[in-house]
């Protein structure tokens, strides 16, 4: 089976569109999204059609729930005021309907840090944190978004590795792994390029991904 996963649209409806085309080529049998598809863009509504068309499975992004949070913090009082006008209510009972976490053949899709966090960032925390956080997992790979950048962390003998996501392939071990799959809609890592992630089971092996 063959999983693609997408993360941080932020409502850019240009590159969704662009990394959907690429996926069509890849021959996926299912799509999941690790929220924040709202946000930043113009497009929200457009965006969540598109979600909708091709069954992408979404779990809710911390921009996602400030979105329809009634007590808003100032960081997303302007974004909120400013999409809202062209938001309609069936895509808003999209956004509010998402849950924290999705598992799925042993696998774990959740925005931030496993086991539900969509506010913690994996590649800011400390390794107690990091081995804290796999301990509460059940699945043995987890696959989380929000910092917008690719990035591996590996639980090894108490200890945290953190790999460098630089080859195309990563050839995944026995041991519990978090992937970092980099953002659709708005890069934070020096490329600007939309990127996502391609689950292999059979390879046992995640793919790197950026369209142009």
């Amino acid at each position: 089976m063959r999983i693609a996963i997408i993360s941080d649209i932020h409502a850019n409806l240009e590159a969704l569109q662009v990394v959907i085309n690429d996926i069509k080529k890849k021959q996926i049998d299912a799509i999941f999204c690790l929220g924040d598809v709202v946000g930043y863009g113009e497009q929200p509504v457009e965006v969540i059609e598109l979600l909708k068309k091709h069954k992408v499975k979404c779990v809710m992004g911390n921009h996602d729930e400030a979105f329809v949070e009634k007590e808003q913090s100032l960081l997303f009082q302007e974004e909120r005021t400013f999409n809202k006008v062209s938001i309609d209510r069936t895509s808003m009972e999209f956004i509010e309907s998402l849950p924290l976490s999705i598992s799925h053949n042993n696998l774990l899709f959740v925005h931030g840090m496993p086991p539900d966090s969509n506010l913690e960032y994996v590649n800011y925390s400390n390794p107690l944190v990091l081995q804290m956080s796999m301990s509460e997992m059940k699945e043995s790979l987890a696959f989380v978004g929000h910092s917008h950048q690719f990035g591996i962390y590996e639980s090894f003998c108490g200890y945290i590795k953190n790999i460098a996501f630089t080859n195309e392939v990563y050839q995944l071990s026995e041991h519990k792994t978090i992937v970092n799959i980099g953002s659709v809609g708005f890069s934070r890592d020096g490329d600007p390029r939309p990127a996502y992630a391609i689950y292999d089971d059979e390879l046992h092996a995640v793919i790197k991904r950026r369209v142009n």
